[in-house]
């Protein structure tokens, strides 16, 4: 998409200008683009149209400074390449629990998606048993009920089931 830089708007500025002021506006002042569309007197399709064609031809670019960033990256591949729609992708620190690390991640996802009575079904694995320890207070809160999904794993269930008696309110 490129941007029209004869064309002058009924405000007196060419389309790259209208870009630039909105994208100023919206990522630097903390507009919305409804109080940009008021102030430039565009509708806010046109803002949000704009702000888009200003992605699409490379004036707007957006930079994520932190140590997450590749993370991110990551996630939105994996998402569209597996048709995901839930992922998140733990950094790695070094001289880590990944273990651990795992755990936390997969508890914190969980949490935000898991609806009371709900059931959780689980495999088994050092990350499972982390994960499972911390969601342990959750699981008895909003009385989510475990189920293996294979079966006759010997002490594994016997674990789960202490878990789970543990958790039951």
């Amino acid at each position: 998409m490129t941007i029209n830089d004869s064309a002058i708007s009924e405000q007196g500025m060419c389309e790259e200008e209208q870009v630039a002021r909105i994208a100023w506006f919206y990522y630097h002042d903390g507009l919305t683009q409804s109080e940009i569309s008021d102030r430039l007197g565009l509708t806010r399709l046109k803002v949000s149209r704009l702000l888009e064609k200003g992605h699409q031809s490379g004036i707007i670019r957006v930079q994520i400074n932190s140590r997450f960033e590749g993370c991110l990256e990551y996630e939105t591949q994996l998402r569209r390449q597996f048709s995901l729609q839930h992922v998140r992708v733990i950094p790695g620190l070094a001289d880590a629990d990944v273990g651990g690390r795992l755990g936390i991640g997969a508890a914190h996802m969980l949490m935000s998606l898991l609806q009371p009575q709900q059931m959780l079904a689980i495999g088994f694995g050092e990350a499972t048993m982390n994960t499972l320890q911390r969601l342990s207070g959750f699981i008895s809160s909003q009385q989510i009920r475990l189920v293996t999904l294979s079966g006759g794993v010997g002490s594994y269930m016997t674990g789960i089931g202490q878990l789970n008696a543990a958790c039951s309110v």
